[in-house]
């Protein structure tokens, strides 16, 4: 099973308003892709949040993990696509996944936990998520940073606690600057792993594809090339591919492959969960 932790809210675009939030997102795809997933979050006791939990319904037949909350209102963000390579967001603080409780679950060792930044930025989730770390499974840390909405401290510590580090280009260079090391140094890749104690470490580069380090080796993947509607869940459909490929046994750079596929096939449709089949995805390889 694939638990993903974290917001679920509702991407407030110029023209409409759409479910969102990375590790919905990244459950929405895997589920799509045919992995076994549940997602952990929670929602108000408000329209909103009746509205987002019955589209989770209808995209994953399974709510059973999310939780409501009274005293707080459904997540949202204000997105800004004026320049829609580079998405904006203003994003609402309380609100009901910034006290997720802990989920009855017993997390085992084939089991993977996905996770980002956004939804620990308060203790509430932060311990919440930090007893879930404790588990024994696979645990995949998407950085996905939202200024001002984290702090160097906590990211140092869930980098610890992680066995996979998804980040991009921006990321990696600030994270590389809190350890003085340099991003350009042909070796950098082992010393974060070393550094990190990460089995697998992923840098996506927008249009310019992506990097995997794994099993001490080094892959590169230049991207496809499509025609940008927004970015907006690009980076979130690209870590599912790269988790279900990754479950499915397949090697290292059909695994960075189909990241980049679905990456860029998101990236080419408005919004981050457009509907499609699998079959779709012209460079998807099964």
């Amino acid at each position: 099973m694939i638990y993903c932790f974290g917001e679920i809210l509702w991407d407030v675009l110029p023209q409409e308003a759409l479910p969102g939030g990375a590790l919905m997102n990244v459950c929405i795809h895997l589920h799509k892709l045919g992995s076994q997933t549940k997602l952990i979050s929670a929602i108000g006791n408000d329209e909103d949040g009746a509205d987002l939990k019955e589209y989770l319904y209808q995209q994953l037949n399974d709510v059973s993990l999310i939780q409501t909350k009274n005293h707080l209102v459904t997540g949202k963000v204000l997105v800004n696509l004026n320049d829609p390579i580079n998405a904006k967001y203003d994003i609402l603080q309380p609100v009901a996944y910034d006290e997720i409780d802990s989920p009855e679950i017993a997390l085992k060792n084939d089991d993977i936990l996905v996770f980002g930044s956004l939804a620990s930025r308060g203790a509430y989730t932060k311990n919440t998520l930090l007893k879930l770390l404790e588990k024994p499974c696979l645990k995949v840390f998407d950085i996905n940073l939202r200024a001002p909405h984290y702090t160097e401290a906590s990211l140092k510590q869930f980098l610890k606690l992680a066995d996979w580090v998804k980040l991009n280009d921006d990321e990696f260079e600030l994270v590389c600057s809190w350890y003085y090391l340099d991003p350009q140094d042909e070796s950098i890749f082992k010393k974060l792993a070393a550094l990190w104690h990460v089995k697998l470490i992923c840098l996506t580069r927008g249009g310019k594809g992506a990097t995997l380090f794994i099993d001490n080796q080094i892959y590169q993947h230049p991207g496809f090339k499509v025609e940008v509607a927004d970015t907006v869940g690009a980076g979130d459909a690209f870590l599912a591919a790269l988790i279900h490929s990754y479950q499915m046994g397949f090697t290292p750079d059909v695994v960075l492959n189909n990241a980049c596929a679905l990456g860029a096939f998101v990236a080419g449709k408005s919004g981050a969960n457009p509907d499609y089949h699998i079959q779709d995805i012209k460079f998807f390889k099964a």
